[in-house]
Parts: C-alpha cells; sequence; structure tokens
C-alpha cells in the first residue's frame, strides 16, 4: 500500500483543524499553562504534536497535528510555546525530510494505517538486514516511535553491538535514513553533541564515539530522560542544556558504563545467516523518501493515541521499574499497531516476549560481569606475592605463573568478593569463561606438600597458569 499517494479520510480522534479569523484575529481557547520552549524538530505539548519543516519559502515553518501550518513565528497562535531559544542558524537541522508533496497530501486530510505501515517498515529492513523476524519487529516499532517519542517521558536507546563486519553499520545506514530528523555522526565533538540536542530535536546515530569521555557519558546518561539535562561550561559560565532523544549506539564492545548500558535495548549481531539484497543509498533513496512521509503523517496523526496508550502502561510482570520506563513508549506505539483496520499484529505481545527476555539477558550479563570483576580481584591479591619476590607461598613450586587450584580455591573464597563459595569444578569453569587462566594441567607434586612418611603416596594436583594481564583488566572493569 503506499501510504503517500492513496488518500484516505482522517478517522483519527485529533483535535479538529484550527480555522483563524483575519478581521478579529481570534485565537484558539489553548489552556493558559506556562509556555514551554519549541524546539526545532519535534515538540509535544498539551495542545498537540509540532514538526518543523521547510516551507514553500524556504525558511522553517511548523505543521501540526490538527493540519495547522505557517511560518515559525506564528506558532504561538495554535499552540503554548516560545521561540526564546531558537536559534536562526540553526533553523536548516530542524527541517523534517519530508516531501511538500506529502505535506500538501497530509493538509488535505491523509491519514495511514499504522499497522500497514510498521509492516512495510519492517519489509524494508529485513530486505537489506539478516536478523531473526522479532528482533526486525522490534527495530520498525522503534523507528515509528522516533516520530511521537516527545510524547513519553522516557525513550529507549538502541545500542547495536556486534563484531566488525556483522551489519552494525548497515543498521546505521538504515536507520539514519528511515528515523525521524535522523543523523549518523562520523565524527562529532561532544560539545557539539550537546549544543546539537539541546537546540534540536532528532535521532543521533553514534558509531564507536566519546565512549570515554565523561561529559559523552554524561550526556547519554541524562538523554533518555524528557528532563534530562547536563550543565556545562560555556567560557566562563555554566549553563544547561537539554540531551533528550532517541539514540543509536554502534559499537564493537559492551558499553563501559553500567548506567548508561542500563538505559539502552541491546541489539547483539553475530555473523549473517541470510541471503539479502545489497544496501545503497541511492538504490534505496526513493522507498526511504516514501516510507519517512508515511511515517510524519503516522506522528501527526496517532500522536494522541500513542500518549493515551503509554500514560496506560501501569506494570509488565517480569519488568523492573527501569526496563519498563524502556519498554514502555515501544509497547504504546505497539498497541497503536494492534488496534489498527487490519489482520491482528499482536505486536505488544510480541515486544513484551521479546523485551522480557532481552531484561532477563541483561540481569544475566549483569551478574556475569559482576562475578568476572569480583573474581579478578580475588585472584590479583592472590598473585601478588610472586611480583613483590615474596616466597612463593600459593604457587606450584615456584614455577613462574601457576598455581595450585586448592590454595586458588581457598583465596578466592575466603576474599569475601563472591555472592556464594565456589566449588573446584566452578573454579576451572570460571577462570576459562572470563580468560583468567590460559592453561590448567594436573601435575604431580611428588611429596614436597605430604606431611608424612617419605615412603607414603605421591601426590597429584591441579594447578592454573594465571593471565595477570587479563585479571587486572577485569579488575578494573575494562573487559
Amino acid at each position: 500500500m503506499n501510504h503517500v499517494n492513496n488518500f484516505e479520510p482522517n478517522t483519527m480522534n485529533e483535535q479538529a483543524p484550527a480555522t483563524s479569523n483575519t478581521t478579529t484575529n481570534t485565537t484558539p481557547n489553548i489552556p493558559t499553562v506556562e509556555p514551554v520552549p519549541l524546539q526545532l524538530g519535534q515538540t509535544y505539548t498539551a495542545t498537540g504534536l509540532i514538526i518543523t519543516r521547510k516551507g514553500p519559502d524556504g525558511s522553517t515553518w511548523f505543521i501540526d497535528s490538527a493540519r495547522n501550518t505557517g511560518p515559525l513565528d506564528q506558532v504561538h497562535v495554535h499552540h503554548q510555546v516560545h521561540l526564546g531559544e531558537v536559534q536562526k542558524n540553526l533553523m536548516g537541522l530542524g527541517q523534517a525530510r519530508w516531501t511538500q508533496a506529502s505535506i500538501a497530501a497530509f493538509l488535505a486530510g491523509q491519514t495511514v494505517n499504522p499497522l500497514d505501515l510498521c509492516r512495510e517498515v519492517a519489509a524494508f529492513i529485513r530486505r537489506y538486514f539478516s536478523a531473526p523476524g522479532p528482533v526486525v519487529d522490534l527495530i520498525a516499532a522503534w523507528v515509528m516511535l522516533t516520530y511521537v517519542f516527545t510524547v513519553a517521558e522516557t525513550v529507549p536507546y538502541l545500542h547495536v553491538l556486534g563484531e566488525p563486519a556483522t551489519g552494525k553499520t548497515l543498521l546505521g545506514d538504515l536507520l539514519e535514513g528511515l528515523c525521524f530528523s535522523a543523523r549518523q555522526a562520523v565524527s562529532i565533538t561532544t560539545a557539539a553533541i550537546h549544543r546539537l540536542l539541546h537546540s534540536t530535536t532528532g535521532t543521533l546515530i553514534l558509531d564507536e564515539q566519546g565512549a570515554g569521555d565523561k561529559t559523552w557519558i554524561n550526556i547519554m546518561r541524562a538523554g533518555y530522560r524528557r528532563s534530562g539535562t547536563v550543565t556545562v561550561c560555556e567560557g566562563d559560565v555554566p549553563v544547561e542544556r537539554r540531551c533528550f532523544g532517541p539514540k543509536v549506539l554502534l559499537t564493537n564492545d559492551p558499553l563501559p558504563d553500567a548506567a548508561l548500558a542500563s538505559r539502552a535495548i541491546i541489539i547483539e549481531l553475530g555473523p549473517s545467516a541470510g541471503q539479502v539484497e545489497r544496501y545503497t543509498a541511492m538504490s534505496a533513496a526513493t522507498e526511504m523518501s516514501r516510507l519517512r512521509d508515511a511515517l510524519h503523517v503516522f506522528g501527526l496523526t496517532h500522536a494522541r493515541q500513542v500518549e493515551q496508550a503509554y500514560l496506560a502502561v501501569d506494570r509488565v510482570d517480569g519488568l523492573s521499574h527501569r526496563e519498563l520506563d524502556l519498554a514502555a513508549p515501544l509497547l504504546a506505539v505497539a498497541q497503536v499497531v494492534d488496534q489498527s483496520p487490519g489482520t491482528q499484529a499482536g505486536l505488544r505481545a510480541a515486544l513484551t516476549d521479546n523485551l522480557k527476555a532481552l531484561a532477563g539477558k541483561r540481569r544475566t550479563d549483569q551478574r556475569v560481569q559482576g562475578e568476572r570483576g569480583a573474581l579478578a580481584r580475588a585472584v590479583v591479591r592472590f598473585a601478588i606475592p610472586l611480583e613483590d619476590e615474596s616466597p612463593p607461598v600459593y604457587s606450584w613450586g615456584g614455577h613462574g605463573d601457576w598455581h595450585l587450584a586448592s590454595d586458588l580455591l581457598a583465596s578466592v573464597n575466603q576474599s569475601g568478593e563472591l555472592d556464594r563459595p565456589l566449588s573446584p569444578r566452578d573454579l576451572g569453569e570460571r577462570l576459562k569463561r572470563y580468560r583468567l587462566a590460559t592453561d590448567r594441567q594436573v601435575i604431580d607434586v611428588g611429596r614436597r606438600f605430604v606431611p608424612f612418611d617419605k615412603h607414603g603416596p605421591r601426590v597429584q594436583r591441579v594447578a592454573y597458569r594465571i593471565d595477570l594481564d587479563s585479571a587486572r583488566q577485569s579488575a578494573k572493569g575494562e573487559v
């Protein structure tokens, strides 16, 4: 179904188009509230969703859910907003990628079927990107969310994690072509990020950037919540910068900051298992433009419905409050999709199951990460006598970095770092899993450690060769 060329009557229960009287200069009955700052890109207020776009004269105009449009300096006629912080030199960054033909169709009454649109977005992604169906459905719902994200208090980030050549950059390119006002920052400074996010709203896609910068981490931590701000200095003056908005983080390695990781839905990629078409921006440009046109119409005509569904999300068994912060906006979009005319989609139930599974995996990974660090610290402390050239109390006869498993196990269990004592088998499995040991050997220690008659039985024990460099890195949380 071509959403752009097929006009349909607007059946959504949205605010009716406002009428203006040029002789009396009357304005709609807008609730008396403190005006909110309008941001270039997308703003949601009690009076509807507002998108800034390129006007017929080339300047920046607004367009809203009630199908009002006009020069940006007239937006206050329909909405309780102010333009005090809109910077004229950033106007171009706040113009939606929405064709004039589609804008005209929207103003004439066009709407879209969210179910059809979600399926088309998923089919487009699947054409070029190989991933399981639930993953593609989640990504498609997230794409739709970027067009209404300002209705919610929080917006989940997407963290696309995978080794090189697993499709991270390709997915970033697809999301740049589909998401609301998306910018894929190949090279951007931290200062540019907080200035950009403060003045404009849109989808920011970052590829392996900024993870070691404290200000960058603070921006990313705060930006998943509508009220999120970061305080920075402009010269000698501290200023507060808004940083709310959808973000995509493309990395080869897990995020180094646990608080930031908790704000993201992880899409973990492996080797491609399916046949897909070769993606080029030129070959996909027309289809991406058509989908963006339909997505803008979806955002403006269904924002109120998504907000109502979002406010109705109370609790989901199996999800904590923080996890529900991430899930609720996506579940609201899925509910609107499910309520659309057509074959029952069941998207909300499928997303709920997927998000619960991802949350469970995250908790397991967090426990593993905590155990890895605790075990590594215990191993490093255990091996210190060798570094200090002390008598090799724990070493196997003083032979390099080999250590007897029994002595290592006793030290680890007495360290107080672990949640529960490890068995000898547990110790070996974890040393291997966390790459803390490079080798294992069953050794004959003879009678050196046997405190009885020299004619007694010989004793065999297990020894491990410890990788101290890896243990130090794990102890610091670097791997």
